[in-house]
C-alpha cells in the first residue's frame, strides 16, 4: 500500500458499511473446499493394499471462522492448541486527533482515513498478492460466551488475510501478537474522556453485551509509509450476535507521545507533506494531551470487524 495525500475524501463513519460487511461474513465460507469433487475423482477405482482410509485432507467440516492452529497453547492440559475465535477487522477510522498540512490550515484526516479504509478492505499491491493490506485480528477463545466474566485474548497484526473481505483465511506469519485479557459487560464498556476529544466522538460508553481488554502496552498502526507508534492501548466493542459474528461499535485508544510524534518523519516523495514529521501533522494546540505527565495526543480510533478464519 501506498500512501498518496492528493485529494480529500469524504468523512463519512467507518461503521456505515459495517452492517453489510458482517452479514456476508456469516454466508460465506472461505476457503472451503467441496467433498463432491473428491468423491468424484475416486469413481470406478478400487485398491488392493491397505484398506484403512486416512482422512481426506481437502475436505473439512469445521467452522471457517475458527481453529487449531493458534501458536498459543494451553500449558495446564495435554499442550494442544486452543481453540480460536478470530474477529478481524474490517473497517477503521480515526476520529481524533485530526492531520493538518500546510501550516496547519488543510484538514487531511479524509484523506488519511481514506487510506486506512483501503488498506483495512483491498489488496492494493501491484500486481495483487491475494492479502488484504492490513489486518488488525482479535483473538478469543472458542466458544465465545459473551455472557462469561472474561478471559485472555490477543491483538495480532496478521501478515496476510487471504480475500475475500466476508470470510478472510488469516495467518500471523511475520506480524506480530499483542497479548492481553478481556473483561465482558452486558450494560457498557470503554467510554472515551471528553478532555481528550475535540472533533464531535460521543463520550458514551461502548452499548452492552460488549468487552473491554485490558492495556497493551505498544502497539503499531501501520498506514503505509508511515507507522504511528501507539502506547497503553485499550481496545472495546460490542458483540454482534449471540453466538458472536462480529463486533461493532468498537474503539481503540492509545497515546503518541511527543517524542515519537517528532521521531517519525514521512517520506521526502510525498505530495504536501513529505519529509515532515507526524507532530507536525497533529499540529492544533488544543489536540494535545498527556498521559501520566508525559505529552503527546490520545487517539481514538473506530471499528467493525467480521469472522475469520485464523490459520496461526
Amino acid at each position: 500500500m501506498t500512501l498518496a495525500l492528493a485529494a480529500c475524501g469524504d468523512d463519512s463513519r467507518a461503521t456505515d458499511s459495517s452492517d453489510e460487511t458482517t452479514s456476508e461474513g456469516e454466508t460465506t465460507a472461505g476457503g472451503s473446499t467441496s467433498a463432491d469433487d473428491d468423491d468424484d475423482d475416486d469413481d470406478g477405482t478400487t485398491t488392493t493394499g491397505d484398506t484403512t482410509a486416512g482422512p481426506d485432507p481437502s475436505t473439512t467440516t469445521e467452522d471457517p471462522s475458527t481453529t487449531t492452529g493458534d501458536p498459543t497453547t494451553d500449558p495446564s492440559t495435554t499442550g494442544e492448541p486452543l481453540m480460536i475465535t478470530a474477529l478481524r477487522w474490517n473497517s477503521m477510522k480515526i476520529e481524533d486527533p485530526h492531520f493538518f498540512a500546510l501550516g496547519c490550515n488543510l484538514d487531511i484526516t479524509d484523506m488519511v482515513n481514506t487510506m486506512l479504509m483501503d488498506a483495512v478492505t483491498m489488496d492494493g499491491d501491484d500486481p495483487p498478492d491475494g492479502s488484504l493490506d492490513l489486518n488488525f485480528v482479535m483473538l478469543f477463545p472458542d466458544p465465545l460466551d459473551v455472557g462469561d466474566a472474561g478471559g485472555d485474548m490477543d491483538l495480532a497484526v496478521a501478515d496476510t488475510c487471504l480475500v475475500p473481505l466476508a470470510a478472510p483465511i488469516c495467518s500471523l506469519g511475520a506480524g506480530q501478537t499483542n497479548p492481553s485479557a478481556y473483561t465482558n459487560d452486558g450494560s457498557g464498556c470503554l467510554a472515551p474522556d471528553g478532555n481528550h476529544l475535540s472533533y464531535g466522538l460521543s463520550t458514551d460508553p461502548v452499548p452492552g453485551p460488549c468487552f473491554t481488554s485490558d492495556t497493551i502496552a505498544s502497539l503499531d498502526i501501520s498506514l503505509g509509509d508511515f507507522v504511528l507508534p501507539l502506547r497503553d492501548v485499550e481496545i472495546s466493542a460490542t458483540y454482534d450476535g449471540d453466538p458472536v459474528a462480529g463486533a461493532v461499535n468498537g474503539i481503540m485508544r492509545g497515546f503518541l507521545t511527543e517524542t515519537d510524534a517528532e521521531n517519525t518523519t514521512l517520506p521526502d516523495d510525498l505530495p504536501v507533506v513529505g519529509g515532515n514529521s507526524i507532530a507536525s501533522l497533529v499540529c492544533k494546540p488544543n489536540d494535545k494531551d498527556d498521559n501520566n505527565g508525559e505529552p503527546g495526543w490520545w487517539f481514538y480510533v473506530t471499528f467493525t470487524a467480521n469472522k475469520a478464519k485464523w490459520n496461526g
